[in-house]
């Protein structure tokens, strides 16, 4: 039973690294197309500058935060409900975490604003 729930292991965790590995050369692949050229820097620049587009960013930011601790409160009461109490404290520890990090990085935003 424990080599079955290794094999499973070691294929999500491969599988999530070829993920991170793919993700990261798209981003790279994207960088580089941006930075080839004046022109798309001129326009990232300007896209980036826009308060439009930080406004939308910032409302995604908001509703990915929002999201993700309400999922991830409903993993860890299905998680207990099912027994698997390890797992539901390591998501209700990452959420604990994130709302931390919430925390502190609103009150160092509030004393330079």
């Amino acid at each position: 039973a424990a080599a079955f729930v290794l094999k499973i292991e070691n294929e999500f965790f491969q599988s999530y690294g070829i993920a991170l590995a793919v993700c990261g050369i798209l981003r790279l692949r994207q960088y580089i197309k941006l930075t080839s050229s004046e022109e798309n820097i001129r326009k990232q620049e300007i896209a980036e500058s826009d308060e439009r587009n930080i406004a939308i960013a910032n409302k995604a930011r908001s509703w990915a935060f929002y999201f993700y601790a309400m999922a991830a409160g409903i993993c860890v009461i299905i998680l207990e409900i099912m027994g698997m109490e390890e797992i539901a404290l390591g998501v209700a520890m990452s959420i604990c975490a994130l709302i931390g990090f919430y925390w502190i990085s609103y009150l160092i935003i509030r004393k330079k604003m």
